[in-house]
């Protein structure tokens, strides 16, 4: 199992889901910085509110 994960793309796919989880993270801060809300983000987003939450949360379903 550990050979698995020391290969180039498994390095590779670590490194890119740390660099989502960091813009994901400064996407809460944006918000927050702008003063609104969950649900004033999605009604200009054109989503609902649990989507932002979800987006924040970086809740992904498995795959």
């Amino acid at each position: 199992m550990a050979c698995l994960l020391n290969t180039p793309e498994a390095i590779a796919a670590y490194h890119k889901a740390g660099e989502e989880l960091a813009l994901l993270e400064q996407v809460t801060e944006w918000r927050e910085a702008a003063g609104l809300t969950k649900a004033q983000v999605a009604a200009r987003m054109g989503v609902t509110r649990p989507a932002i939450t979800r987006l924040e949360r970086n809740v992904m379903p498995a795959s």
